[in-house]
């Protein structure tokens, strides 16, 4: 499967194509993610694009930032750092973060889609995540909840689970945002996600059929 981007630089991209062409690459890459390798590189050291894109591209940004997002093989150091840059878009532009609380439930989920549990990242990482999402207040980021149950989400494993009382006052800001009984569940204890929550989670809709796992 590697060898089908052999044509996009061995999986070192540079995307230079107007905006269809960046979003087509990527969502491409995105049907295929589970089988990038661990040692894959978003963005290669001293690699820069030659000439600069002109113009604002937000569309095929959005669609990097959720392939990046999909990424479960990479280090907790590379997820850590991808999510601190999304926190900063989020806490400036709530209004405008869909992408990004959707980006940070899925690089800080307690529980990978297909990953490895040795590659979450730490749980402090995930609870200062989570408590960002709650400071900007659930209600008022598209996909926040979700994300939030994402980074609490119960897995009876204490290395991954944040702390009770920071679940707790989760489910309340769940409860509040008029969250589904369903994700309360998820923070409450463990249980496996429902087909149309994993597809929520991979940000693509499955095939009819099709489950992960």
């Amino acid at each position: 499967m590697a060898q089908d981007f052999t044509s996009f630089g061995h999986g070192n991209t540079v995307f230079r194509e107007k905006n269809r062409h960046v979003i087509c690459i990527t969502l491409c890459k995105r049907l295929v993610v589970m089988d990038y390798p661990p040692s894959f590189k978003l963005l290669p050291e001293g690699q820069r694009p030659k000439e600069k894109l002109k113009g604002i591209q937000p569309e095929g940004l959005d669609e990097q930032v959720r392939f990046a997002a999909s990424l479960e093989h990479l280090s907790p150091a590379q997820k850590e750092s991808l999510g601190g840059m999304l926190l900063q878009r989020l806490r400036e532009e709530p209004g405008k973060a869909a992408t990004a609380a959707w980006a940070l439930g899925r690089l800080g989920a307690r529980v990978p889609l297909y990953g490895s549990a040795h590659r979450v990242v730490d749980t402090a990482v995930a609870a200062g995540w989570l408590e960002a999402l709650l400071e900007v207040g659930l209600s008022r980021v598209d996909g926040a909840p979700f994300a939030a149950v994402q980074l609490c989400r119960c897995t009876g494993d204490r290395a991954r689970d944040v702390d009770g009382p920071l679940r707790e006052r989760a489910l309340g800001a769940l409860t509040a945002a008029k969250a589904p009984e369903r994700w309360l569940q998820l923070v409450k204890a463990p249980h496996a996600l429902e087909a149309q929550d994993e597809a929520r989670a991979l940000g693509d809709s499955l095939p009819a059929g099709l489950r992960l796992g």
